[in-house]
């Protein structure tokens, strides 16, 4: 098993590296959109890495469409990073199409929970400090 440290640092490498490879080759593969590597999950043996692509403007036939195109060039994605990365094996790619619309959507879903749960618990605090000044007396 590879650390958790290693882990990360591959999947923030491949991340990257993907991204440089789709902007050097976005005009070669006719696509539009801009294209977003929104995440890259690589298995905890490092044999194989689950890369979420998505697009931006986002349109479902189009994004589906451009999906296609970058799938059909996985091996030259493989061979790109090959060369640029630091590495003796390299996992097996597994592009993923993400709805990048709904992915912020959700994410700006839990913002609001985080900071309406920081306000709540801001408000517990000070009314425990109250609380606690109030018995002192």
């Amino acid at each position: 098993m590879a650390s958790n440290l290693r882990k990360s640092k591959l999947e923030s490498l491949l991340q990257g590296a993907i991204a440089n490879f789709l902007i050097e080759h976005q005009n070669n593969f006719n696509i539009s959109s801009i294209v977003l590597v929104d995440d890259v999950m690589v298995a905890p043996d490092l044999k194989s890495a689950q890369v979420w692509l998505g697009f931006s403007p986002s349109n479902v036939e189009s994004d589906i469409a451009n999906f296609k195109v970058i799938r059909k060039h996985v091996k030259n994605i493989h061979n790109y990073l090959f060369k640029k990365m630091p590495v003796r094996k390299l996992p097996r790619l597994e592009l993923k199409l993400s709805n990048s619309e709904n992915a912020f959507k959700m994410e700006s879903f839990f913002d609001t929970l985080k900071s309406h749960d920081r306000d709540k618990n801001q408000t517990n605090t000070e009314g425990l400090k109250k609380d606690s000044t109030d018995g002192a007396s």
